[in-house]
């Protein structure tokens, strides 16, 4: 991706060059076809996806340039495209017959008596104005046109804080500063959000299906441990029919399984507890265990 795009007319190469060295000593990426297009490209298809990848559009207006039919298809594709448009005016021409992108933008002068230096110096301020929001279209722009040639694959949408970034970028969207997202951009985002939410969806499902599972785990080493327990107690009562009825009734502390229940109910008929209350029946009132 480069910093800038300058579209011109090949009568002002000498010009474009000038500006170009400029523009490469102050450190800025620019994309003009002195030299940038390869013998084999298609032409205007890389012309298009320069344009595209560039966070400013310059249009360097002359006589000639506003006459070029490519120079107009260059202008419209980069309004299209909702591009930052930075009209200079090389040679004087009337405003009316300029491409409708140009003409409605604030002009700079580049004429042949104008201060080159100076207007070096309005550009890049001019360049630099709301760079980060500039910035952040290109990037978008770019990864939506990928989606959008990739057949909008859902592998490609937006995810975490890229997402987050691209949603801020759309909010802080104002016609009046001229930040307008494309439909393409606002689609890509759009389909990213609904992605997102799915997946959301999923990985709660995933969760649920996770804590179900874990759940049921639990359950079963209780049932096993209840069972152990209960195997124990039947085995005490031979020997010991009170520590047989407490780990009768630890068992279904453990869990209340049918195990569990026998186990308490052949402690209570062996304990010695039991046989001493029912001997002293005469006697007893009430008993609480």
């Amino acid at each position: 991706m480069a910093d800038i795009f300058i579209s011109y007319a090949r009568e002002d190469a000498a010009f474009v060059t000038r500006l170009n060295q400029a523009l490469v000593e102050r450190r800025r990426d620019v994309w003009v076809d002195l030299d940038d297009i390869l013998p084999t490209a298609e032409w205007e298809l890389e012309i298009f996806r320069g344009i595209e990848e560039a966070d400013v559009f310059v249009f360097v207006i002359s006589p000639d340039s506003v006459a070029s039919a490519m120079c107009g298809r260059e202008a419209a594709h980069a309004a299209a495209h909702h591009k930052r448009v930075v009209p200079i005016l090389r040679r004087d021409v009337e405003w009316q017959a300029t491409p409708a992108p140009v003409g409605a933008r604030q002009w700079l002068f580049a004429r042949e008596d104008d201060d080159f230096e100076a207007f070096v110096a309005r550009l890049l301020s001019t360049l630099d104005t709301d760079l980060q929001w500039v910035a952040a279209h290109t990037r978008l722009l770019v990864q939506a046109r990928e989606w959008d040639r990739a057949g909008r694959d859902p592998n490609m949408v937006l995810r975490g804080s890229e997402l987050r970034n691209a949603e801020s970028w759309l909010q802080a969207a104002d016609p009046e500063k001229n930040r307008l997202p494309t439909p393409l951009q606002a689609a890509f985002v759009a389909d990213s959000q609904k992605a997102e939410v799915e997946r959301g969806q999923r990985a709660a499902e995933r969760r649920k299906e996770l804590e179900r599972h874990q759940q049921m785990a639990l359950e079963e080493q209780k049932t096993a441990r209840s069972h152990e327990i209960a195997a124990a107690a039947r085995a005490a009562l031979a020997t010991d029919t009170e520590l047989g009825l407490l780990l009768a009734i630890e068992a279904g502390f453990v869990k209340p399984t049918a195990q569990a229940e026998d186990a308490v109910r052949l402690a209570l008929a062996a304990s010695r507890l039991r046989r001493n209350w029912r001997a002293h029946e005469g006697s007893v009132q009430s008993v609480a265990f």
